[in-house]
């Protein structure tokens, strides 16, 4: 007989180590002083100007997650400028969503 198969659940162990490493970064003097400047150099929503529209940018996005990576290519990730995007926060809570609904 058929059965659905029961989706699998991220593991919450994981996702709390995740968790830790993102704020190892995020409290970071480095960390705060580069989001400044990204958002003073990238002052509206980069995927909001992609459809025409001007939204103030309030958030800093990993376009790539650091947490990905280890050692010094987390860091490498973490910091690198090219890897980040200034977004409102409806076009970062839409991309975290998104990011949910393929796992």
């Amino acid at each position: 007989m058929p059965y659905l198969k029961k989706k699998k659940k991220p593991n919450r162990e994981s996702e709390d180590l995740k968790r830790k490493e993102r704020q190892k970064v995020y409290s970071t003097k480095k960390w705060k002083l580069m989001r400044l400047a990204y958002i003073d150099q990238h002052p509206t929503c980069e995927i909001c100007a992609q459809k025409g529209i001007i939204t103030p940018a309030v958030d800093v996005h990993h376009r790539v997650s650091f947490t990905d990576f280890e050692g010094l290519k987390r860091l490498e990730m973490a910091y690198n400028p090219a890897n980040l995007m200034a977004l409102c926060k409806e076009c970062h809570t839409n991309i975290h969503l998104h990011e949910k609904r393929k796992r």
